[in-house]
């Protein structure tokens, strides 16, 4: 599986062909005293100013793109029967075209704020910020091919992805 957020995150490593422009853009004020990127302090300034947020966006986005591109050549020259890639903000990077089917997976909004917060330990605020950068997950339902509603546990979700995945072989 391709995971979008993490090529972003490899982005923006001290290796990563993003961290320079990042931290020219934004400042040292974003990094740790390792050198890493603080990715809570950034995610407060782009957060908070979307002219920003799309700047960090054109800083990575053509390296995470470039890197789908090579994951998916090399799988398809593998004869791979097929590539799972998440991709968060498919739609709004208008990627579509990259993939044969796109599955959405949804959760009510209660569950989604509840599960940003616990995840990255930020405010409700925070949470709501970045959910308005994205598109509505009813907008992402609507152009999916298949919806996996994720409002139970772990082992639910789990079984729907089996039971799409049988319906692909």
């Amino acid at each position: 599986m391709i995971s979008a957020d993490e090529l972003a995150r490899q982005a923006i490593e001290p290796s990563g062909e993003a961290y320079s422009l990042v931290v020219k853009r934004f400042g040292k004020e974003i990094l740790k005293d390792d050198g890493q990127i603080d990715r809570n302090k950034l995610g407060t300034v782009v957060f908070s100013d979307e002219k920003a947020r799309k700047e960090l966006e054109n800083f990575i986005h053509p390296v995470v793109l470039t890197a789908l591109n090579r994951i998916i050549a090399q799988s398809r020259n593998q004869g791979l029967p097929y590539l799972v890639a998440e991709v968060p903000l498919l739609f709004e990077v208008h990627w579509e075209h990259l993939f044969n089917k796109i599955w959405v997976v949804s959760c009510s909004p209660e569950i989604q704020l509840k599960r940003i917060q616990s995840r990255d330990r930020i405010t409700k605020e925070k949470v709501m910020q970045r959910i308005a950068a994205q598109l509505e997950l009813s907008y992402k339902e609507e152009k999916a091919d298949a919806v996996i509603y994720n409002n139970r546990d772990y082992s639910e979700l789990l079984s729907q992805v089996e039971q799409m995945t049988q319906s692909l072989e």
